[in-house]
This record gives structure tokens, C-alpha cells and sequence, in this order.
């Protein structure tokens, strides 16, 4: 949820954004501006930028991240609006400036929130997605933009990017942020690591692991809801199927049953949780009666003497 609050924050700006990348050569064109001035323009966004990155530091610690990329939008909004009314050289450059200055707070603010948000084991695929987001929005974003105002004008197009990044603000207010720079991601085992006196080649799988909990009846709703958030952890870890069954002739047995590819990727998966798992792995142990901890058993898919692979349904 953190990382998608992300990228959706990052598509809301990016979309209304590359309007003044895409358009700020033509307003020069414009303006009546040599090479020189257009250079002066981006000195001037460049410079902000800079401004932007010194003070970025005081504003982490003074405000929530929320406010930092809702408020940085809306100064891109002003400067996108700036860029297409503004008709003398300083004014423009001024408008550049405060551009830049928002640049930096939201783009950088964004890129430490998809690495501060994801475990270690899986920061380099979110941030190559955010990546993938951020590049291609700024690029969709410029081709529409530039078709707007070739069939219209610069001024009105300028105008409805600036009014669509405040209106991108308020329609995904609702992804907050604040939570990805609280979310604590260091790693912790949240399933016992197995000790097998003969281990399985760690290619060997598929690897069913199940997991015995005894919990009250008169709790089993609480309880099955608590599991579904326990599951979706189970398979972002790795696990290709995952499962909650009951026990007719025993009220309040469940067997939570998951499959992992190999027993290498079982042994990574006992390494993949973090520290902001643990609530939700202690919310579905807390409703085990007589017992701390679920019983454990790992089980390896067996093979035929043929050798023709794992004997499995769908394998």
C-alpha cells in the first residue's frame, strides 16, 4: 500500500507537470527570447533546484510528507501558471526559480519514499518501477500537452496543467504518505527457519509449508480477517499459492497452507519480513489458545523413480 501511494502521487504530479518541460521552449520562441534567454530560463529552474535540495533537510523535520509534496505542487502550479502569462525575462525567471524549488522537494521527496518504504530485498525492482512511472508519465504527459496546445494555445494549456495539478492534489489526498518515511523495514524472522537434520537440495520443490493454529470459535471471523492480511504477506514473500481451511470436526482448527517454488526460495522467504510485518504476525498469533506460536511442518513435493519431475497436480 505505501509503495502504490507512491506511484500513484507520482503519476498525479507527473501528468500535469511536463507541461513545462514540454512547452517552456515554445513560450520562449514566444517571448521573442534568444538562445540565451531559454538558457537563462533553465539556469534559473536549475538554480532553484539547487535552493531545493539545501532546503529539503529543514523541511523533513518541520513537515509531513503529505504537505510537502501537496504544497510543492502547488507552487509548480503557480510557476506552470507564471510560464504562460508572464511576458518579461525576470518574471519568467523568477516563476523558473520557484519551479525548480518545487522540482527538488517532490521528486526527491518521492524517490526517498519508494526506497524508505520497501524491504532491502525488493528496493531495487520498486524503484525501477517508480522509475519506469515517473519516465513514462513525463513522457505521455509531453506528447499530450504539446497536442493540446497545437490545437489550441499556450496560454489556456499552461492554465488547465496548473489547475490539473492542484486538482491532482486533492483527488489522491486520500494516498497518504506519511506513513512510508514511519514504516520500519528492517528485517526480522517472523517464520521459524527450519532445522532438518537432512535439508532438501534447495533446488527441490515445490515446498508446501503449513501452519496449525487453535483459536476460539467465537473469534474465527476476527481471526480469518487477520489471516487474509498475514496471506498477502505470505505472497509478496514468494509463495506462488496461498490458503486458510478449517476443520469441520474441530471448531476453531485452521490450517494455513502456502507454496513456495524451491527450498532456496523457502529459506529467502524466512529472511524477506520486516520489523512492519511483525504487527500483523503478532495480530494472528494472538488469537492461538495454549500456545505461543502456530506448529510448523515442511514438506517437500515427492518425486517418482522415473524421475520426471514432482509428483503435483498442475507441476
Amino acid at each position: 500500500p505505501e509503495l502504490r501511494a507512491v506511484l500513484v502521487r507520482t503519476v498525479a504530479f507527473m501528468v500535469c507537470a511536463s507541461a513545462l518541460w514540454a512547452l517552456m521552449p515554445v513560450v520562449a520562441r514566444d517571448r521573442g527570447l534568444p538562445s540565451s534567454g531559454y538558457g537563462v530560463l533553465l539556469g534559473s529552474l536549475g538554480l532553484g533546484a539547487v535552493l531545493g535540495a539545501g532546503i529539503l533537510p529543514q523541511l523533513r523535520d518541520r513537515v509531513s510528507a503529505d504537505k510537502r509534496v501537496g504544497g510543492a505542487s502547488v507552487v509548480f502550479s503557480l510557476a506552470t501558471l507564471g510560464l504562460g502569462f508572464f511576458s518579461s525575462l525576470p518574471l519568467l525567471c523568477l516563476a523558473m526559480g520557484a519551479a525548480g524549488v518545487a522540482w527538488m522537494v517532490v521528486t526527491s521527496g518521492l524517490n526517498v519514499m519508494v526506497q524508505s518504504c520497501v524491504a532491502i530485498w525488493v528496493k531495487a525492482r520498486a524503484l525501477a518501477t517508480y522509475l519506469l512511472v515517473f519516465q513514462g508519465t513525463l513522457a505521455v504527459g509531453s506528447l499530450l500537452w504539446g497536442l493540446v496546445a497545437a490545437r489550441t494555445s499556450l496560454e489556456p494549456t499552461l492554465a488547465a496543467a496548473a489547475v490539473g495539478l492542484v486538482l491532482g492534489v486533492v483527488a489522491t489526498w486520500r494516498w497518504r504518505l506519511e506513513r512510508t518515511e514511519r514504516i520500519d523495514v528492517r528485517p526480522v524472522a517472523l517464520l521459524p527457519e527450519p532445522h532438518i537434520e537432512h535439508a532438501p537440495d534447495p533446488l527441490e520443490g515445490p515446498v508446501l509449508v503449513t501452519a496449525e493454529y487453535i483459536v476460539d470459535p467465537q473469534q474465527a471471523g476476527d481471526f480469518v480477517l487477520a489471516m487474509r492480511r498475514l496471506g498477502r504477506l505470505r505472497r509478496r514473500d514468494g509463495a506462488m499459492r496461498w490458503g486458510l481451511f478449517r476443520d469441520p470436526a474441530r471448531p476453531g482448527r485452521y490450517l494455513e497452507t502456502f507454496v513456495l517454488e524451491s527450498w532456496a526460495e523457502h529459506l529467502r522467504q524466512v529472511d524477506r519480513a520486516t520489523l512492519a510485518d511483525r504487527a500483523i504476525d503478532e495480530r494472528a498469533r494472538s488469537f492461538l489458545q495454549d500456545v505461543d506460536e502456530p506448529r510448523v511442518t515442511h514438506l517437500v513435493a515427492a518425486r517418482a523413480p522415473d524421475d520426471l519431475g514432482p509428483v503435483t497436480s498442475g507441476v
